[in-house]
């Protein structure tokens, strides 16, 4: 009885610290890699049923945007500016940048580096 009392704890224990390692972020240290990867993570938003392709909806956004977007640490968007407006409107671009400010890339980067990249939202359909 005792055994299995034994075994079942060691089990339990295993079985928590063997999620926990699953639950931690990748580290990408290459970086094209880093900018494929969040450029991904912009593309995959903006696709049908997406969180940024719902917000447009939501709030009609119309235009094109070419944004720098730069991150760094634990994939937290660092800075937005944006490089030019096809059409649009102000109100729309401040909602866009708001939200690409709050969004979290899903991935760590090497400590202390920051990568900045161009990435164009394009919401003429």
């Amino acid at each position: 009885m005792e055994t299995r009392l034994k075994l079942s704890l060691v089990a339990l224990l295993c079985s928590f610290f063997s999620t926990q390692s699953f639950a931690q972020k990748n580290l990408i240290s290459d970086q094209k890699e880093i900018i494929s990867t969040a450029a991904q993570v912009f593309t995959t938003a903006m696709e049908e049923g997406g969180d940024l392709d719902l917000l447009a909806k939501e709030n009609n956004f119309t235009g094109a945007y070419v944004i720098d977007i730069t991150i760094r640490n634990k994939g937290e968007v660092a800075s937005v500016f944006v490089v030019n407006r096809d059409g649009g409107s102000i109100e729309v671009q401040n909602m866009l940048t708001d939200y690409i400010k709050e969004m979290k890339m899903g991935f760590k980067m090497p400590k202390n580096k920051s990568y900045k990249f161009r990435y164009q939202f394009n919401f003429n359909k």
